[in-house]
């Protein structure tokens, strides 16, 4: 297999790779242009796409530093602009660390897992607490068993961890569930559930089968 083939066989495997959607906070370091800020759009273990305001050429160089959510502070790696897109740049990561790899992963799994997991759509009023700061109320848009998408006029972040609690509709006590902040969306955010109980664990992935069946 010649180089340039190889080229084109890896920029297959790379954009093969599970991606999760996101929105998290990135700054790119350049030789020419300085250090430019932006946000994550999607990653993998392989790469990132990322909006930023700058047009950088293809096959330049960048030192990337992006602030993971879930308390895992920073990544950084150096990558290669692959492509320019609409909406940003598309980047290769140049030999990510395993270290930093084990870091990714959980994330982009957690992602596809919610993304792959039964959902019900019917509105469910929530309380959504941040910090120690007062509750605010929102309404879940989707629903699974690993994370919600929420309609609420609360100013959010990606990587905010949450207190959500919400009322199963004729499913007994309140349910009390930590999540983080994986993504800001035009009409509210898209929760990760964290560090669930088994307990509740099982009555949330009950419940949402149940309405997914009655085809809420």
């Amino acid at each position: 297999m010649d180089r340039h083939e190889y080229t084109r066989v890896k920029g297959r495997d790379r954009r093969g790779a599970a991606r999760a959607r996101a929105g998290w906070p990135v700054s790119l370091e350049t030789f020419e242009h300085g250090v430019i800020e932006g946000r994550v759009l999607d990653i993998s273990t392989s790469g990132a796409r990322v909006g930023v305001g700058a047009d950088l050429p293809v096959g330049v160089a960048v030192t990337l530093r992006i602030t993971l959510p879930r308390g895992a502070s920073r990544l950084e790696v150096v990558a290669r602009v692959a492509r320019r897109e609409g909406d940003g740049l598309a980047l290769d990561f140049i030999g990510l660390p395993e270290t930093e790899a084990r870091r990714v992963e959980p994330l982009v799994g957690g992602w596809d897992t919610r993304r792959r997991g039964p959902r019900a759509t019917r509105p469910l009023p929530v309380s959504i607490r941040v910090g120690r700061g007062d509750a605010g109320q929102g309404k879940t848009l989707d629903l699974s068993a690993f994370g919600a998408r929420i309609a609420t006029d609360l100013a959010l972040r990606p990587g905010d961890f949450a207190k959500l609690e919400f009322q199963p509709v004729t499913d007994g006590d309140l349910l009390r569930l930590s999540a983080v902040v994986w993504s800001v969306v035009d009409r509210g955010a898209v929760f990760v559930f964290a560090n669930l109980r088994t307990g509740d664990f099982i009555r949330l992935n009950q419940y949402v089968r149940r309405l997914v069946e009655r085809g809420s």
